[in-house]
């Protein structure tokens, strides 16, 4: 990951839309035209002591925006939004790591 950072980066994208996806559809269920998400994201490469561990920090809100400005609340999700929205994201995520496990020729 470290020598493919844009696998992260991908797996990022593909998560955010999932879970802006699964917004979408309980603001559509509550009435609600189109409605946009925000979302804070960082990758940090290194755990605690310093060792090599990159990982995502994700920040997106309960909520989310009509196009009037109006805020949408939401709710936080129940375990099963949130199973569905990473089962979805790692099975699109499956094939921009098939590749992954290639061996680079200074290893």
């Amino acid at each position: 990951m470290v020598k493919r950072p844009w696998l992260l980066k991908r797996l990022e994208v593909r998560l955010v839309k999932a879970i802006w996806r699964h917004q979408r559809r309980l603001a559509a269920e509550q009435g609600r035209g189109f409605v946009n998400g925000g979302a804070v994201c960082f990758t940090q490469w290194f755990g605690s002591r310093l060792q090599l561990t990159p990982h995502l920090h994700l920040l997106v809100p309960a909520a989310m925006w009509a196009a009037n400005g109006d805020f949408v609340e939401l709710g936080a999700p129940d375990e099963a939004a949130v199973a569905a929205v990473l089962k979805r994201t790692l099975l699109q995520a499956r094939k921009d790591w098939a590749n992954a496990d290639e061996a680079f020729a200074e290893d």
